[in-house]
């Protein structure tokens, strides 16, 4: 047994094709894949109002899951990038208390919330919790795994294991429409225990070193709220003034280039280890090619995957109810939302291994804002194509200002048209 447990372990951590970029990359894609098939799976065999319940406390577990980790995620990336596997261990026990304390301040905050109103249960809100802090601490030890160089093992449990088996056991008929939510809580248990045993096995034989540093960072929390905020807002704007064939489309669309971001989250992995470690060293110019060569791989990768996503989803007639101008407005304008996000490069990266916090932070509440006063501009002219507008003044302005930034810390541009062996 303790032989097998050895090969397994080895077979994750030690096999370097295994944990190479690119089978993070191809591994991300079958994430994206399997859980987009979950929707489709829970949506068609359990019937609309399942699917809608299951989905309302998912969201509302990934909105509570950011504020509980209060921003540790990029902290905890950048300090095991720099320091290396001695102080793993020690940085995730205190991450791990951090966010049990804060999402139990949360429940019982959520429970007396119950006690005041009717439309919220008790039980809604143990199992909001129960989502939100095993999500949360699959998503710490997935930034340990990046910053350890093992992307392939953070893409791999980030949503694969959970999905396939959620599928097997709707298709099968294995568990009732009430009980979903309980499997997905169980599921993210099992996969966070064997992911932490993973870690055990690729921290065997390295002296553990305590890690006193801030490990959180409200500044980083805000920001990935606000940016959740961004994208979120307006689907419920939309589902709210709208009717909902209108906010369902959105939401579908919406999906389809988020495949592209879990490329770019890969991309992103890769490079903050290396930009962490060159900017430690004050080798600017180093981390400047660095971020140069992921822009110029996510736009060859990520800009094509998107479109033919969006197009396959477009042809396989996934959108109804709406009219043709508008479903293709609206997915051109968050199209090119992703290809601005691709061309200004790995700037929210790379300001926040620059630790440059306080300057993302007002960034993104500029970006928000600037969201929000096109989102009530635009959306009541057309209420589909003014919210993904909203999305795409949002994200230009994000990437924009950063990338303003990123050009005075690294002293150059990380558009691809700026390659040249004679210039930096």
């Amino acid at each position: 047994m303790n032989q097998l447990s050895q090969q397994f372990s080895s077979l994750f951590i030690g096999f370097r094709p295994l944990n190479s970029p690119f089978m993070a990359l191809i591994l991300k894609a079958v994430g994206a894949a399997a859980n987009f098939l979950m929707a489709l799976v829970i949506t068609q065999q359990l019937g609309a109002e399942v699917a809608t319940s299951f989905y309302v406390y998912s969201y509302a577990a990934i909105i509570l899951s950011v504020v509980v980790r209060m921003g540790m995620d990029n902290v905890i990336l950048r300090q095991v990038s720099m320091f290396g596997r001695g102080i793993v261990f020690s940085t995730l026990r205190r991450a791990f208390g951090v966010v049990v304390v804060c999402s139990t301040l949360c429940l019982a905050l959520g429970v007396g919330f119950a006690q005041l109103v009717s439309w919220v249960s008790t039980d809604d809100v143990f199992i909001v919790y129960a989502i939100a802090l095993t999500w949360s601490l699959t998503q710490l030890l997935a930034a340990a795994f990046k910053g350890i160089g093992r992307n392939a093992v953070a893409a791999f449990f980030d949503a694969i294991p959970v999905s396939c088996v959620m599928i097997m056991a709707v298709l099968l008929g294995l568990v009732p429409g009430e009980s979903l939510v309980v499997l997905l809580v169980a599921l993210q248990a099992i996969a966070l225990v064997v992911a932490f045993w993973l870690m055990a096995q690729a921290c065997k034989g390295v002296t553990q070193r305590k890690n006193r540093a801030l490990i959180w960072s409200l500044d980083h929390m805000a920001v990935d709220a606000l940016n959740l905020c961004m994208l979120w807002l307006p689907f419920f704007v939309v589902a709210a003034i709208a009717d909902e064939v209108v906010a369902s489309n959105l939401n579908i669309i919406i999906k389809l280039v988020m495949v592209g971001n879990l490329f770019i989250a890969v991309f992103n992995g890769v490079t903050a280890k290396r930009v962490t470690r060159l900017l430690s060293a004050s080798e600017s110019k180093a981390a400047l090619r660095a971020a140069r060569c992921q822009t110029l791989y996510a736009l060859l990768w990520v800009f094509p995957v998107t479109f033919a996503v969006l197009y396959a989803g477009y042809r396989f007639h996934l959108f109804a109810g709406i009219q043709h101008d508008e479903l293709v407005m609206a997915m051109g304008f968050l199209l090119l939302a992703q290809l601005i996000n691709i061309v200004t490069g790995p700037v929210e990266v790379i300001l926040a291994m620059a630790r440059q916090s306080r300057r993302l932070l007002l960034i993104t509440m500029v970006s928000f804002g600037v969201s929000a006063l096109a989102l009530s501009v635009f959306v009541w002219f057309s209420s589909l194509v003014g919210a993904a507008l909203s999305i795409l003044a949002g994200v230009a302005a994000f990437n924009f200002i950063s990338a303003k930034h990123v050009r005075h810390q690294l002293g150059g541009w990380v558009f691809p048209r700026f390659y040249s062996a004679n210039r930096i």
